[in-house]
């Protein structure tokens, strides 16, 4: 797994570390279904460890960000977030627009007596509540230069895979928007 972080004094810091996934250790864990319930909980851990490296970096903490052992103390508070924010996002993107639906549904009888209704408002409110919350956390000055770097990784990814060579002025002229992006295929899913 490779990180690149910019450090305070604008320099570049770039770590390359192995990752053996716990599919590669244990057979069954590769079966379909498993396969992606641990790949979802592997790159969360991953995706975790990137941020915290960060951190460290750009508050001038290299000595940390090389070290990467989490107390007991961090690792319940890294986890702990991890459980709040799932609940938060199932709460967000599945209760709470099932609620306002049957709410609805109470005062509209025939959103109840058409399931196909009932699904295409369920839908509509989870791509709005989707959209505002991707826009209000895009109006956060940090969230907002993750998701420049987020576009530039998908013009990254585009030059790659066209082959041409991996650079400013080749990746510059590739789209920002990537077919197979986790976000879109969040999107996808609500439609």
């Amino acid at each position: 797994a490779g990180r690149a972080v910019r450090a305070p004094s604008g320099r570049i810091v770039v770590t390359t570390k192995p990752f053996r996934g716990i599919g590669d250790r244990f057979k069954i864990f590769r079966l379909p279904v498993l396969r992606g319930i641990v790949g979802f909980f592997e790159m969360m851990v991953v995706g975790i460890k990137a941020l915290n490296y960060s951190v460290s970096i750009s508050i001038g903490d290299e000595k940390k960000a090389d070290q990467q052992k989490n107390s007991a103390s961090e690792n319940f508070f890294v986890g702990l977030a991890l459980v709040l924010s799932l609940a938060f996002g199932i709460f967000l993107f599945k209760f709470l627009p099932l609620t306002i639906v049957q709410f609805l549904s109470g005062v509209f009888p025939s959103i109840a007596r058409h399931y196909f209704f009932f699904n295409i408002i369920d839908g509509f409110i989870k791509i709005l509540f989707f959209s505002v919350y991707i826009g209000l956390i895009g109006l956060l000055p940090d969230i907002a230069r993750v998701f420049q770097y987020h576009g530039a990784e998908h013009k990254t990814v585009f030059a790659y895979e066209r082959g041409v060579p991996l650079d400013v002025k080749h990746a510059k002229k590739q789209s920002r928007f990537h077919p197979r992006c986790g976000t879109s295929f969040i999107l996808v899913v609500f439609l």
